[in-house]
């Protein structure tokens, strides 16, 4: 079905085939990490990540992430470096089936010379356990 199709028929009150909107908690991951997404489903994926990290940044003490694996698991995205007044935030995941599909933005902040400063753009929140897919949508809009 074409997404044209879908919008309409979400719009006259018909079924998407989108399920619900999965709660999820914001938390911090320090460093450095590469440019791309991240769904973590274990501890061992967890380790394999943060030794991943590209560097410390600013003198960050090693990062301990305390996550129940059997329930829950970690959703991210990195957007490499930015500036600092320009952040990302996952704005929702939406379960469909199995699958998630998490939307997330970039903010643009003030350009103010106090924004000058570069740092990480990440995002990580803490999200009920899934064995289906996870697809990452950017929605800056």
């Amino acid at each position: 079905m074409s997404g044209i199709a879908i919008a309409l028929l979400v719009s006259c009150g018909g079924d998407s085939g989108v399920d619900d909107h999965v709660p999820f908690e914001v938390v911090t991951v320090t460093g450095l990490l590469a440019k791309t997404t991240y769904a973590v489903r274990t501890q061992a994926e967890l380790e394999r990540m943060l030794a991943s990290t590209l560097k410390p940044w600013q003198n960050d003490p090693p990062q301990t992430l305390t996550i129940d694996f059997r329930q829950s698991m970690l959703i991210g995205v990195s957007l490499g470096l930015g500036r600092t007044c320009d952040g990302v935030r996952i704005r929702e995941i939406v379960k469909n089936g199995p699958a998630y599909i998490v939307t997330y933005t970039q903010l643009k902040g003030s350009t103010t010379t106090a924004c000058g400063l570069i740092e990480p753009l990440m995002a990580f929140v803490v999200a009920p356990q899934t064995n289906g897919g996870v697809s990452f949508v950017r929605d800056d809009g």
